[in-house]
């Protein structure tokens, strides 16, 4: 027990101490691979933003330059078409003049947009060439209105020296498109490389953190269930009855301190059991003699109750005088028991015998109250019953007093003054 005591009062933390720092590895492994994670996701989705610019902004304005650049073709031919009807021409030029603008307001958008030199130097080239077909037409256009030019085919044929600078602006925008196009699968393919990097990355790291759970996860395991197996097994026996289990400590720590808890209390168990035994022992013998005890007390009591029954017998004695009278001498202070007892008595000795007269003798009675005087009158009143007449005897002067001041009346009952003068009575008649 000293060497328990001495051990507990020195608690040592090991055990939350390794699962603290297991933990804490667990947790630095899975925030390293969540920030790596977090970061390739993040360098992805930037990229793909950036294509999606490049995507939607730059290769939506070219295309959109190249449309309306066919436009205008389209309502410069409308317009030769209508050169003998000035009013179709009319309408057919204000479309191109919609066009022309819309051509350049595309151009000037490409140019908002643009983010590199080169593509502000494209959209220049663009602006300069949709300049010098914008001339060009006008030039036509005011021939055609002075009725210079009257035929379609030679309005084409004037035209078509600056069909070349709209071919060029439609092939650099073509080009310009494509060019972006791939760049777009220029920077998918770096998303796909971005992705299979951080993907390979948080592999490699799941594969290790998995490998270094799976390997912690024996190995603290054993560590962890080999005293808590102790333990059970120790804790088994105890319960089967082996008060002398022990476990075997050789640790330090929380499951150590645990180990020390169960042998002090494996002790203490033992020591309250030997306690327990030795008391029921004692408790075996003093309920033993006290048994014995008893059985002499009842001994006892039944030699008491005899003993009682023999003196209430004696405390009311019936003498039989004659053959037709009995003589019951009362002695000392009458209770209701004891002149239920004399009445009793009185009444099975009249049944016995073929007495006629019965001679209560009061010299020895000291208190005479109501209930005194009313239990006389009980055992004249029964006696009569019987066919036997009660002879009172022995009135003392106090005691006719006290009869006198309570009452009671004493009509029809026999009283003498002594003894000698009841028996005499009796003798007579």
């Amino acid at each position: 027990m000293a060497e328990f005591d001495h051990i507990a009062d020195k608690p040592r933390y090991q055990l939350r101490f390794i699962l603290t720092v297991a933990l804490s590895f667990s947790a630095v492994l899975v925030a390293v691979v969540g920030i790596i994670a977090f970061w390739g996701l993040d360098r992805m989705h930037q990229t793909t933003q950036q294509a999606v610019v490049v995507d939607a902004q730059i290769s939506h304005l070219a295309n959109k330059v190249v449309i309306q650049a066919l436009l205008c073709r389209h309502y410069e031919q409308d317009f030769f078409s209508t050169i003998d009807n000035i009013n179709q021409r009319t309408e057919a030029l204000a479309k191109w003049e919609a066009s022309s603008a819309s051509l350049l307001a595309a151009i000037d958008a490409f140019d908002a947009a643009a983010t590199q030199p080169v593509d502000h130097h494209q959209a220049a080239i663009w602006r300069e060439a949709r300049t010098a077909y914008t001339e060009h037409f006008y030039d036509i256009a005011d021939q055609i209105q002075a009725r210079k030019i009257i035929l379609p085919a030679v309005a084409r044929e004037e035209m078509a020296s600056t069909h070349e600078n709209m071919h060029v602006l439609n092939k650099l925008a073509l080009g310009f498109a494509e060019d972006k196009a791939a760049l777009a699968q220029q920077w998918e393919e770096s998303v796909a490389e971005t992705f299979r990097l951080n993907a390979g990355i948080v592999g490699v790291l799941s594969i290790l953190a998995m490998i270094c759970a799976i390997a912690w996860s024996f190995v603290f395991t054993d560590w962890l269930m080999e005293p808590i197996d102790a333990l059970h097994a120790a804790t088994t026996r105890l319960t089967g009855g082996d008060l002398d289990s022990r476990v075997i400590v050789q640790r330090r720590d929380e499951l150590g301190m645990l180990g020390h808890s169960f042998n002090r209390m494996a002790t203490t168990i033992q020591e309250r059991t030997h306690d327990l035994e030795a008391q029921y022992v004692q408790a075996t013998m003093a309920r033993k003699e006290a048994e014995l005890a008893h059985l002499r007390v009842s001994e006892q009591m039944d030699v008491i109750a005899r003993q009682q029954s023999l003196i209430q017998e004696m405390s009311v004695p019936i003498l039989p005088l004659t053959e037709s009278t009995m003589v019951i001498p009362l002695v000392g202070a009458l209770d209701a028991n004891r002149l239920a007892l004399i009445q009793e008595r009185a009444l099975e000795s009249l049944e016995q015998s073929s007495a006629r007269y019965v001679i209560l003798d009061t010299t020895g009675v000291s208190v005479v109250d109501t209930a005194v005087a009313q239990g006389l009158m009980r055992i004249v009143q029964a006696a009569g019953l019987l066919g036997t007449k009660v002879v009172i005897v022995g009135i003392r002067p106090e005691m006719a007093q006290t009869i006198v001041g309570l009452g009671i009346s004493l009509d029809g009952v026999i009283t003498r003054r002594s003894l000698q003068e009841g028996v005499t009575y009796t003798l007579r008649q």
